[in-house]
């Protein structure tokens, strides 16, 4: 029988450690080990968890993998709001997580160098999000007049898809966005796979991930290798509703 990974095991592999990544795509990211939007199984992500509190400094014994998650996503809030000069005695998490998410939107801001006077955080954020976007489109050659962020956002993703599964020699022909986005996660999947030197025969997509994510995230991170390639949150971004289940058959070789 096929199992089904969810949306949210898709997401939850870059939801520990992506809130720096980019401002725009990381709030709902990190919300799956809050429990929010978390559709999956925790406990398929026992094994990365535990190494995630051992770095850290996460005590594990005896904890059941749902306080485990509270405490790791705890811990990672507030090492990077340290990390950003954001003082974090007395505050709960929400608001720890709400004052990263600005800091990080208005560093962006300074970076674009967008004017942010008598704006509120939600115009800058669209605002760096509508500069993401275009810059990303030029890079594409997509023209970008006359359409809208969302119009914009959508052609973007599909572009990305397309020109990944040419590259992997994947047909498109006939196949939807989310059967052809499956064969490129499984394709990148297994090309990361080769990489690091992780035998992938019998494993399934999800099984892979936890391999890399638990023993090679930090080459892979290094290399760029998807899962953790710079490009993923615009294949995320928009699919929280087309992507809620995709099926985990063994890969094949």
């Amino acid at each position: 029988m096929k199992k089904l990974v969810t949306y949210a095991v898709l997401l939850s592999i870059f939801a520990l450690g992506s809130i720096q990544a980019n401002p725009v795509f990381a709030e709902e990211n990190e919300k799956v080990f809050e429990g929010r939007e978390h559709h999956g199984n925790l406990e398929d992500h026992l094994e990365y968890l535990q190494k995630k509190a051992k770095e850290l400094g996460i005590e594990t014994e005896g904890k059941d993998v749902k306080q485990l998650a509270k405490e790791v996503r705890e811990a990672h809030l507030k090492k990077h709001a340290e990390e950003l000069g954001i003082r974090v005695e007395g505050k709960g998490l929400e608001e720890l997580a709400k004052e990263i998410r600005e800091t990080r939107i208005l560093q962006k801001a300074e970076e674009f160098g967008i004017d942010t006077d008598g704006k509120d955080l939600e115009e800058i954020s669209n605002e760096v999000r509508k500069t993401i976007l275009i810059k990303k489109a030029e890079e594409l050659k997509i023209e970008t007049k006359g359409k809208d962020i969302e119009t914009l956002a959508k052609e973007i993703r599909e572009t990305m898809l397309k020109n990944d599964a040419d590259e992997l020699g994947i047909d498109t022909k006939g196949k939807t966005e989310k059967e052809l986005m499956m064969e490129v996660f499984e394709k990148k999947l297994l090309q990361s796979a080769e990489i690091l030197g992780i035998d992938a025969k019998n494993k399934t997509p999800h099984e892979i991930m936890e391999e890399i994510r638990t023993n090679y995230e930090e080459e892979a991170k290094e290399q760029k290798l998807f899962p953790f390639d710079e490009e993923r949150h615009f294949y995320f971004k928009g699919h929280k509703e087309r992507m809620k289940e995709m099926p985990s058959d063994n890969l094949k070789n």
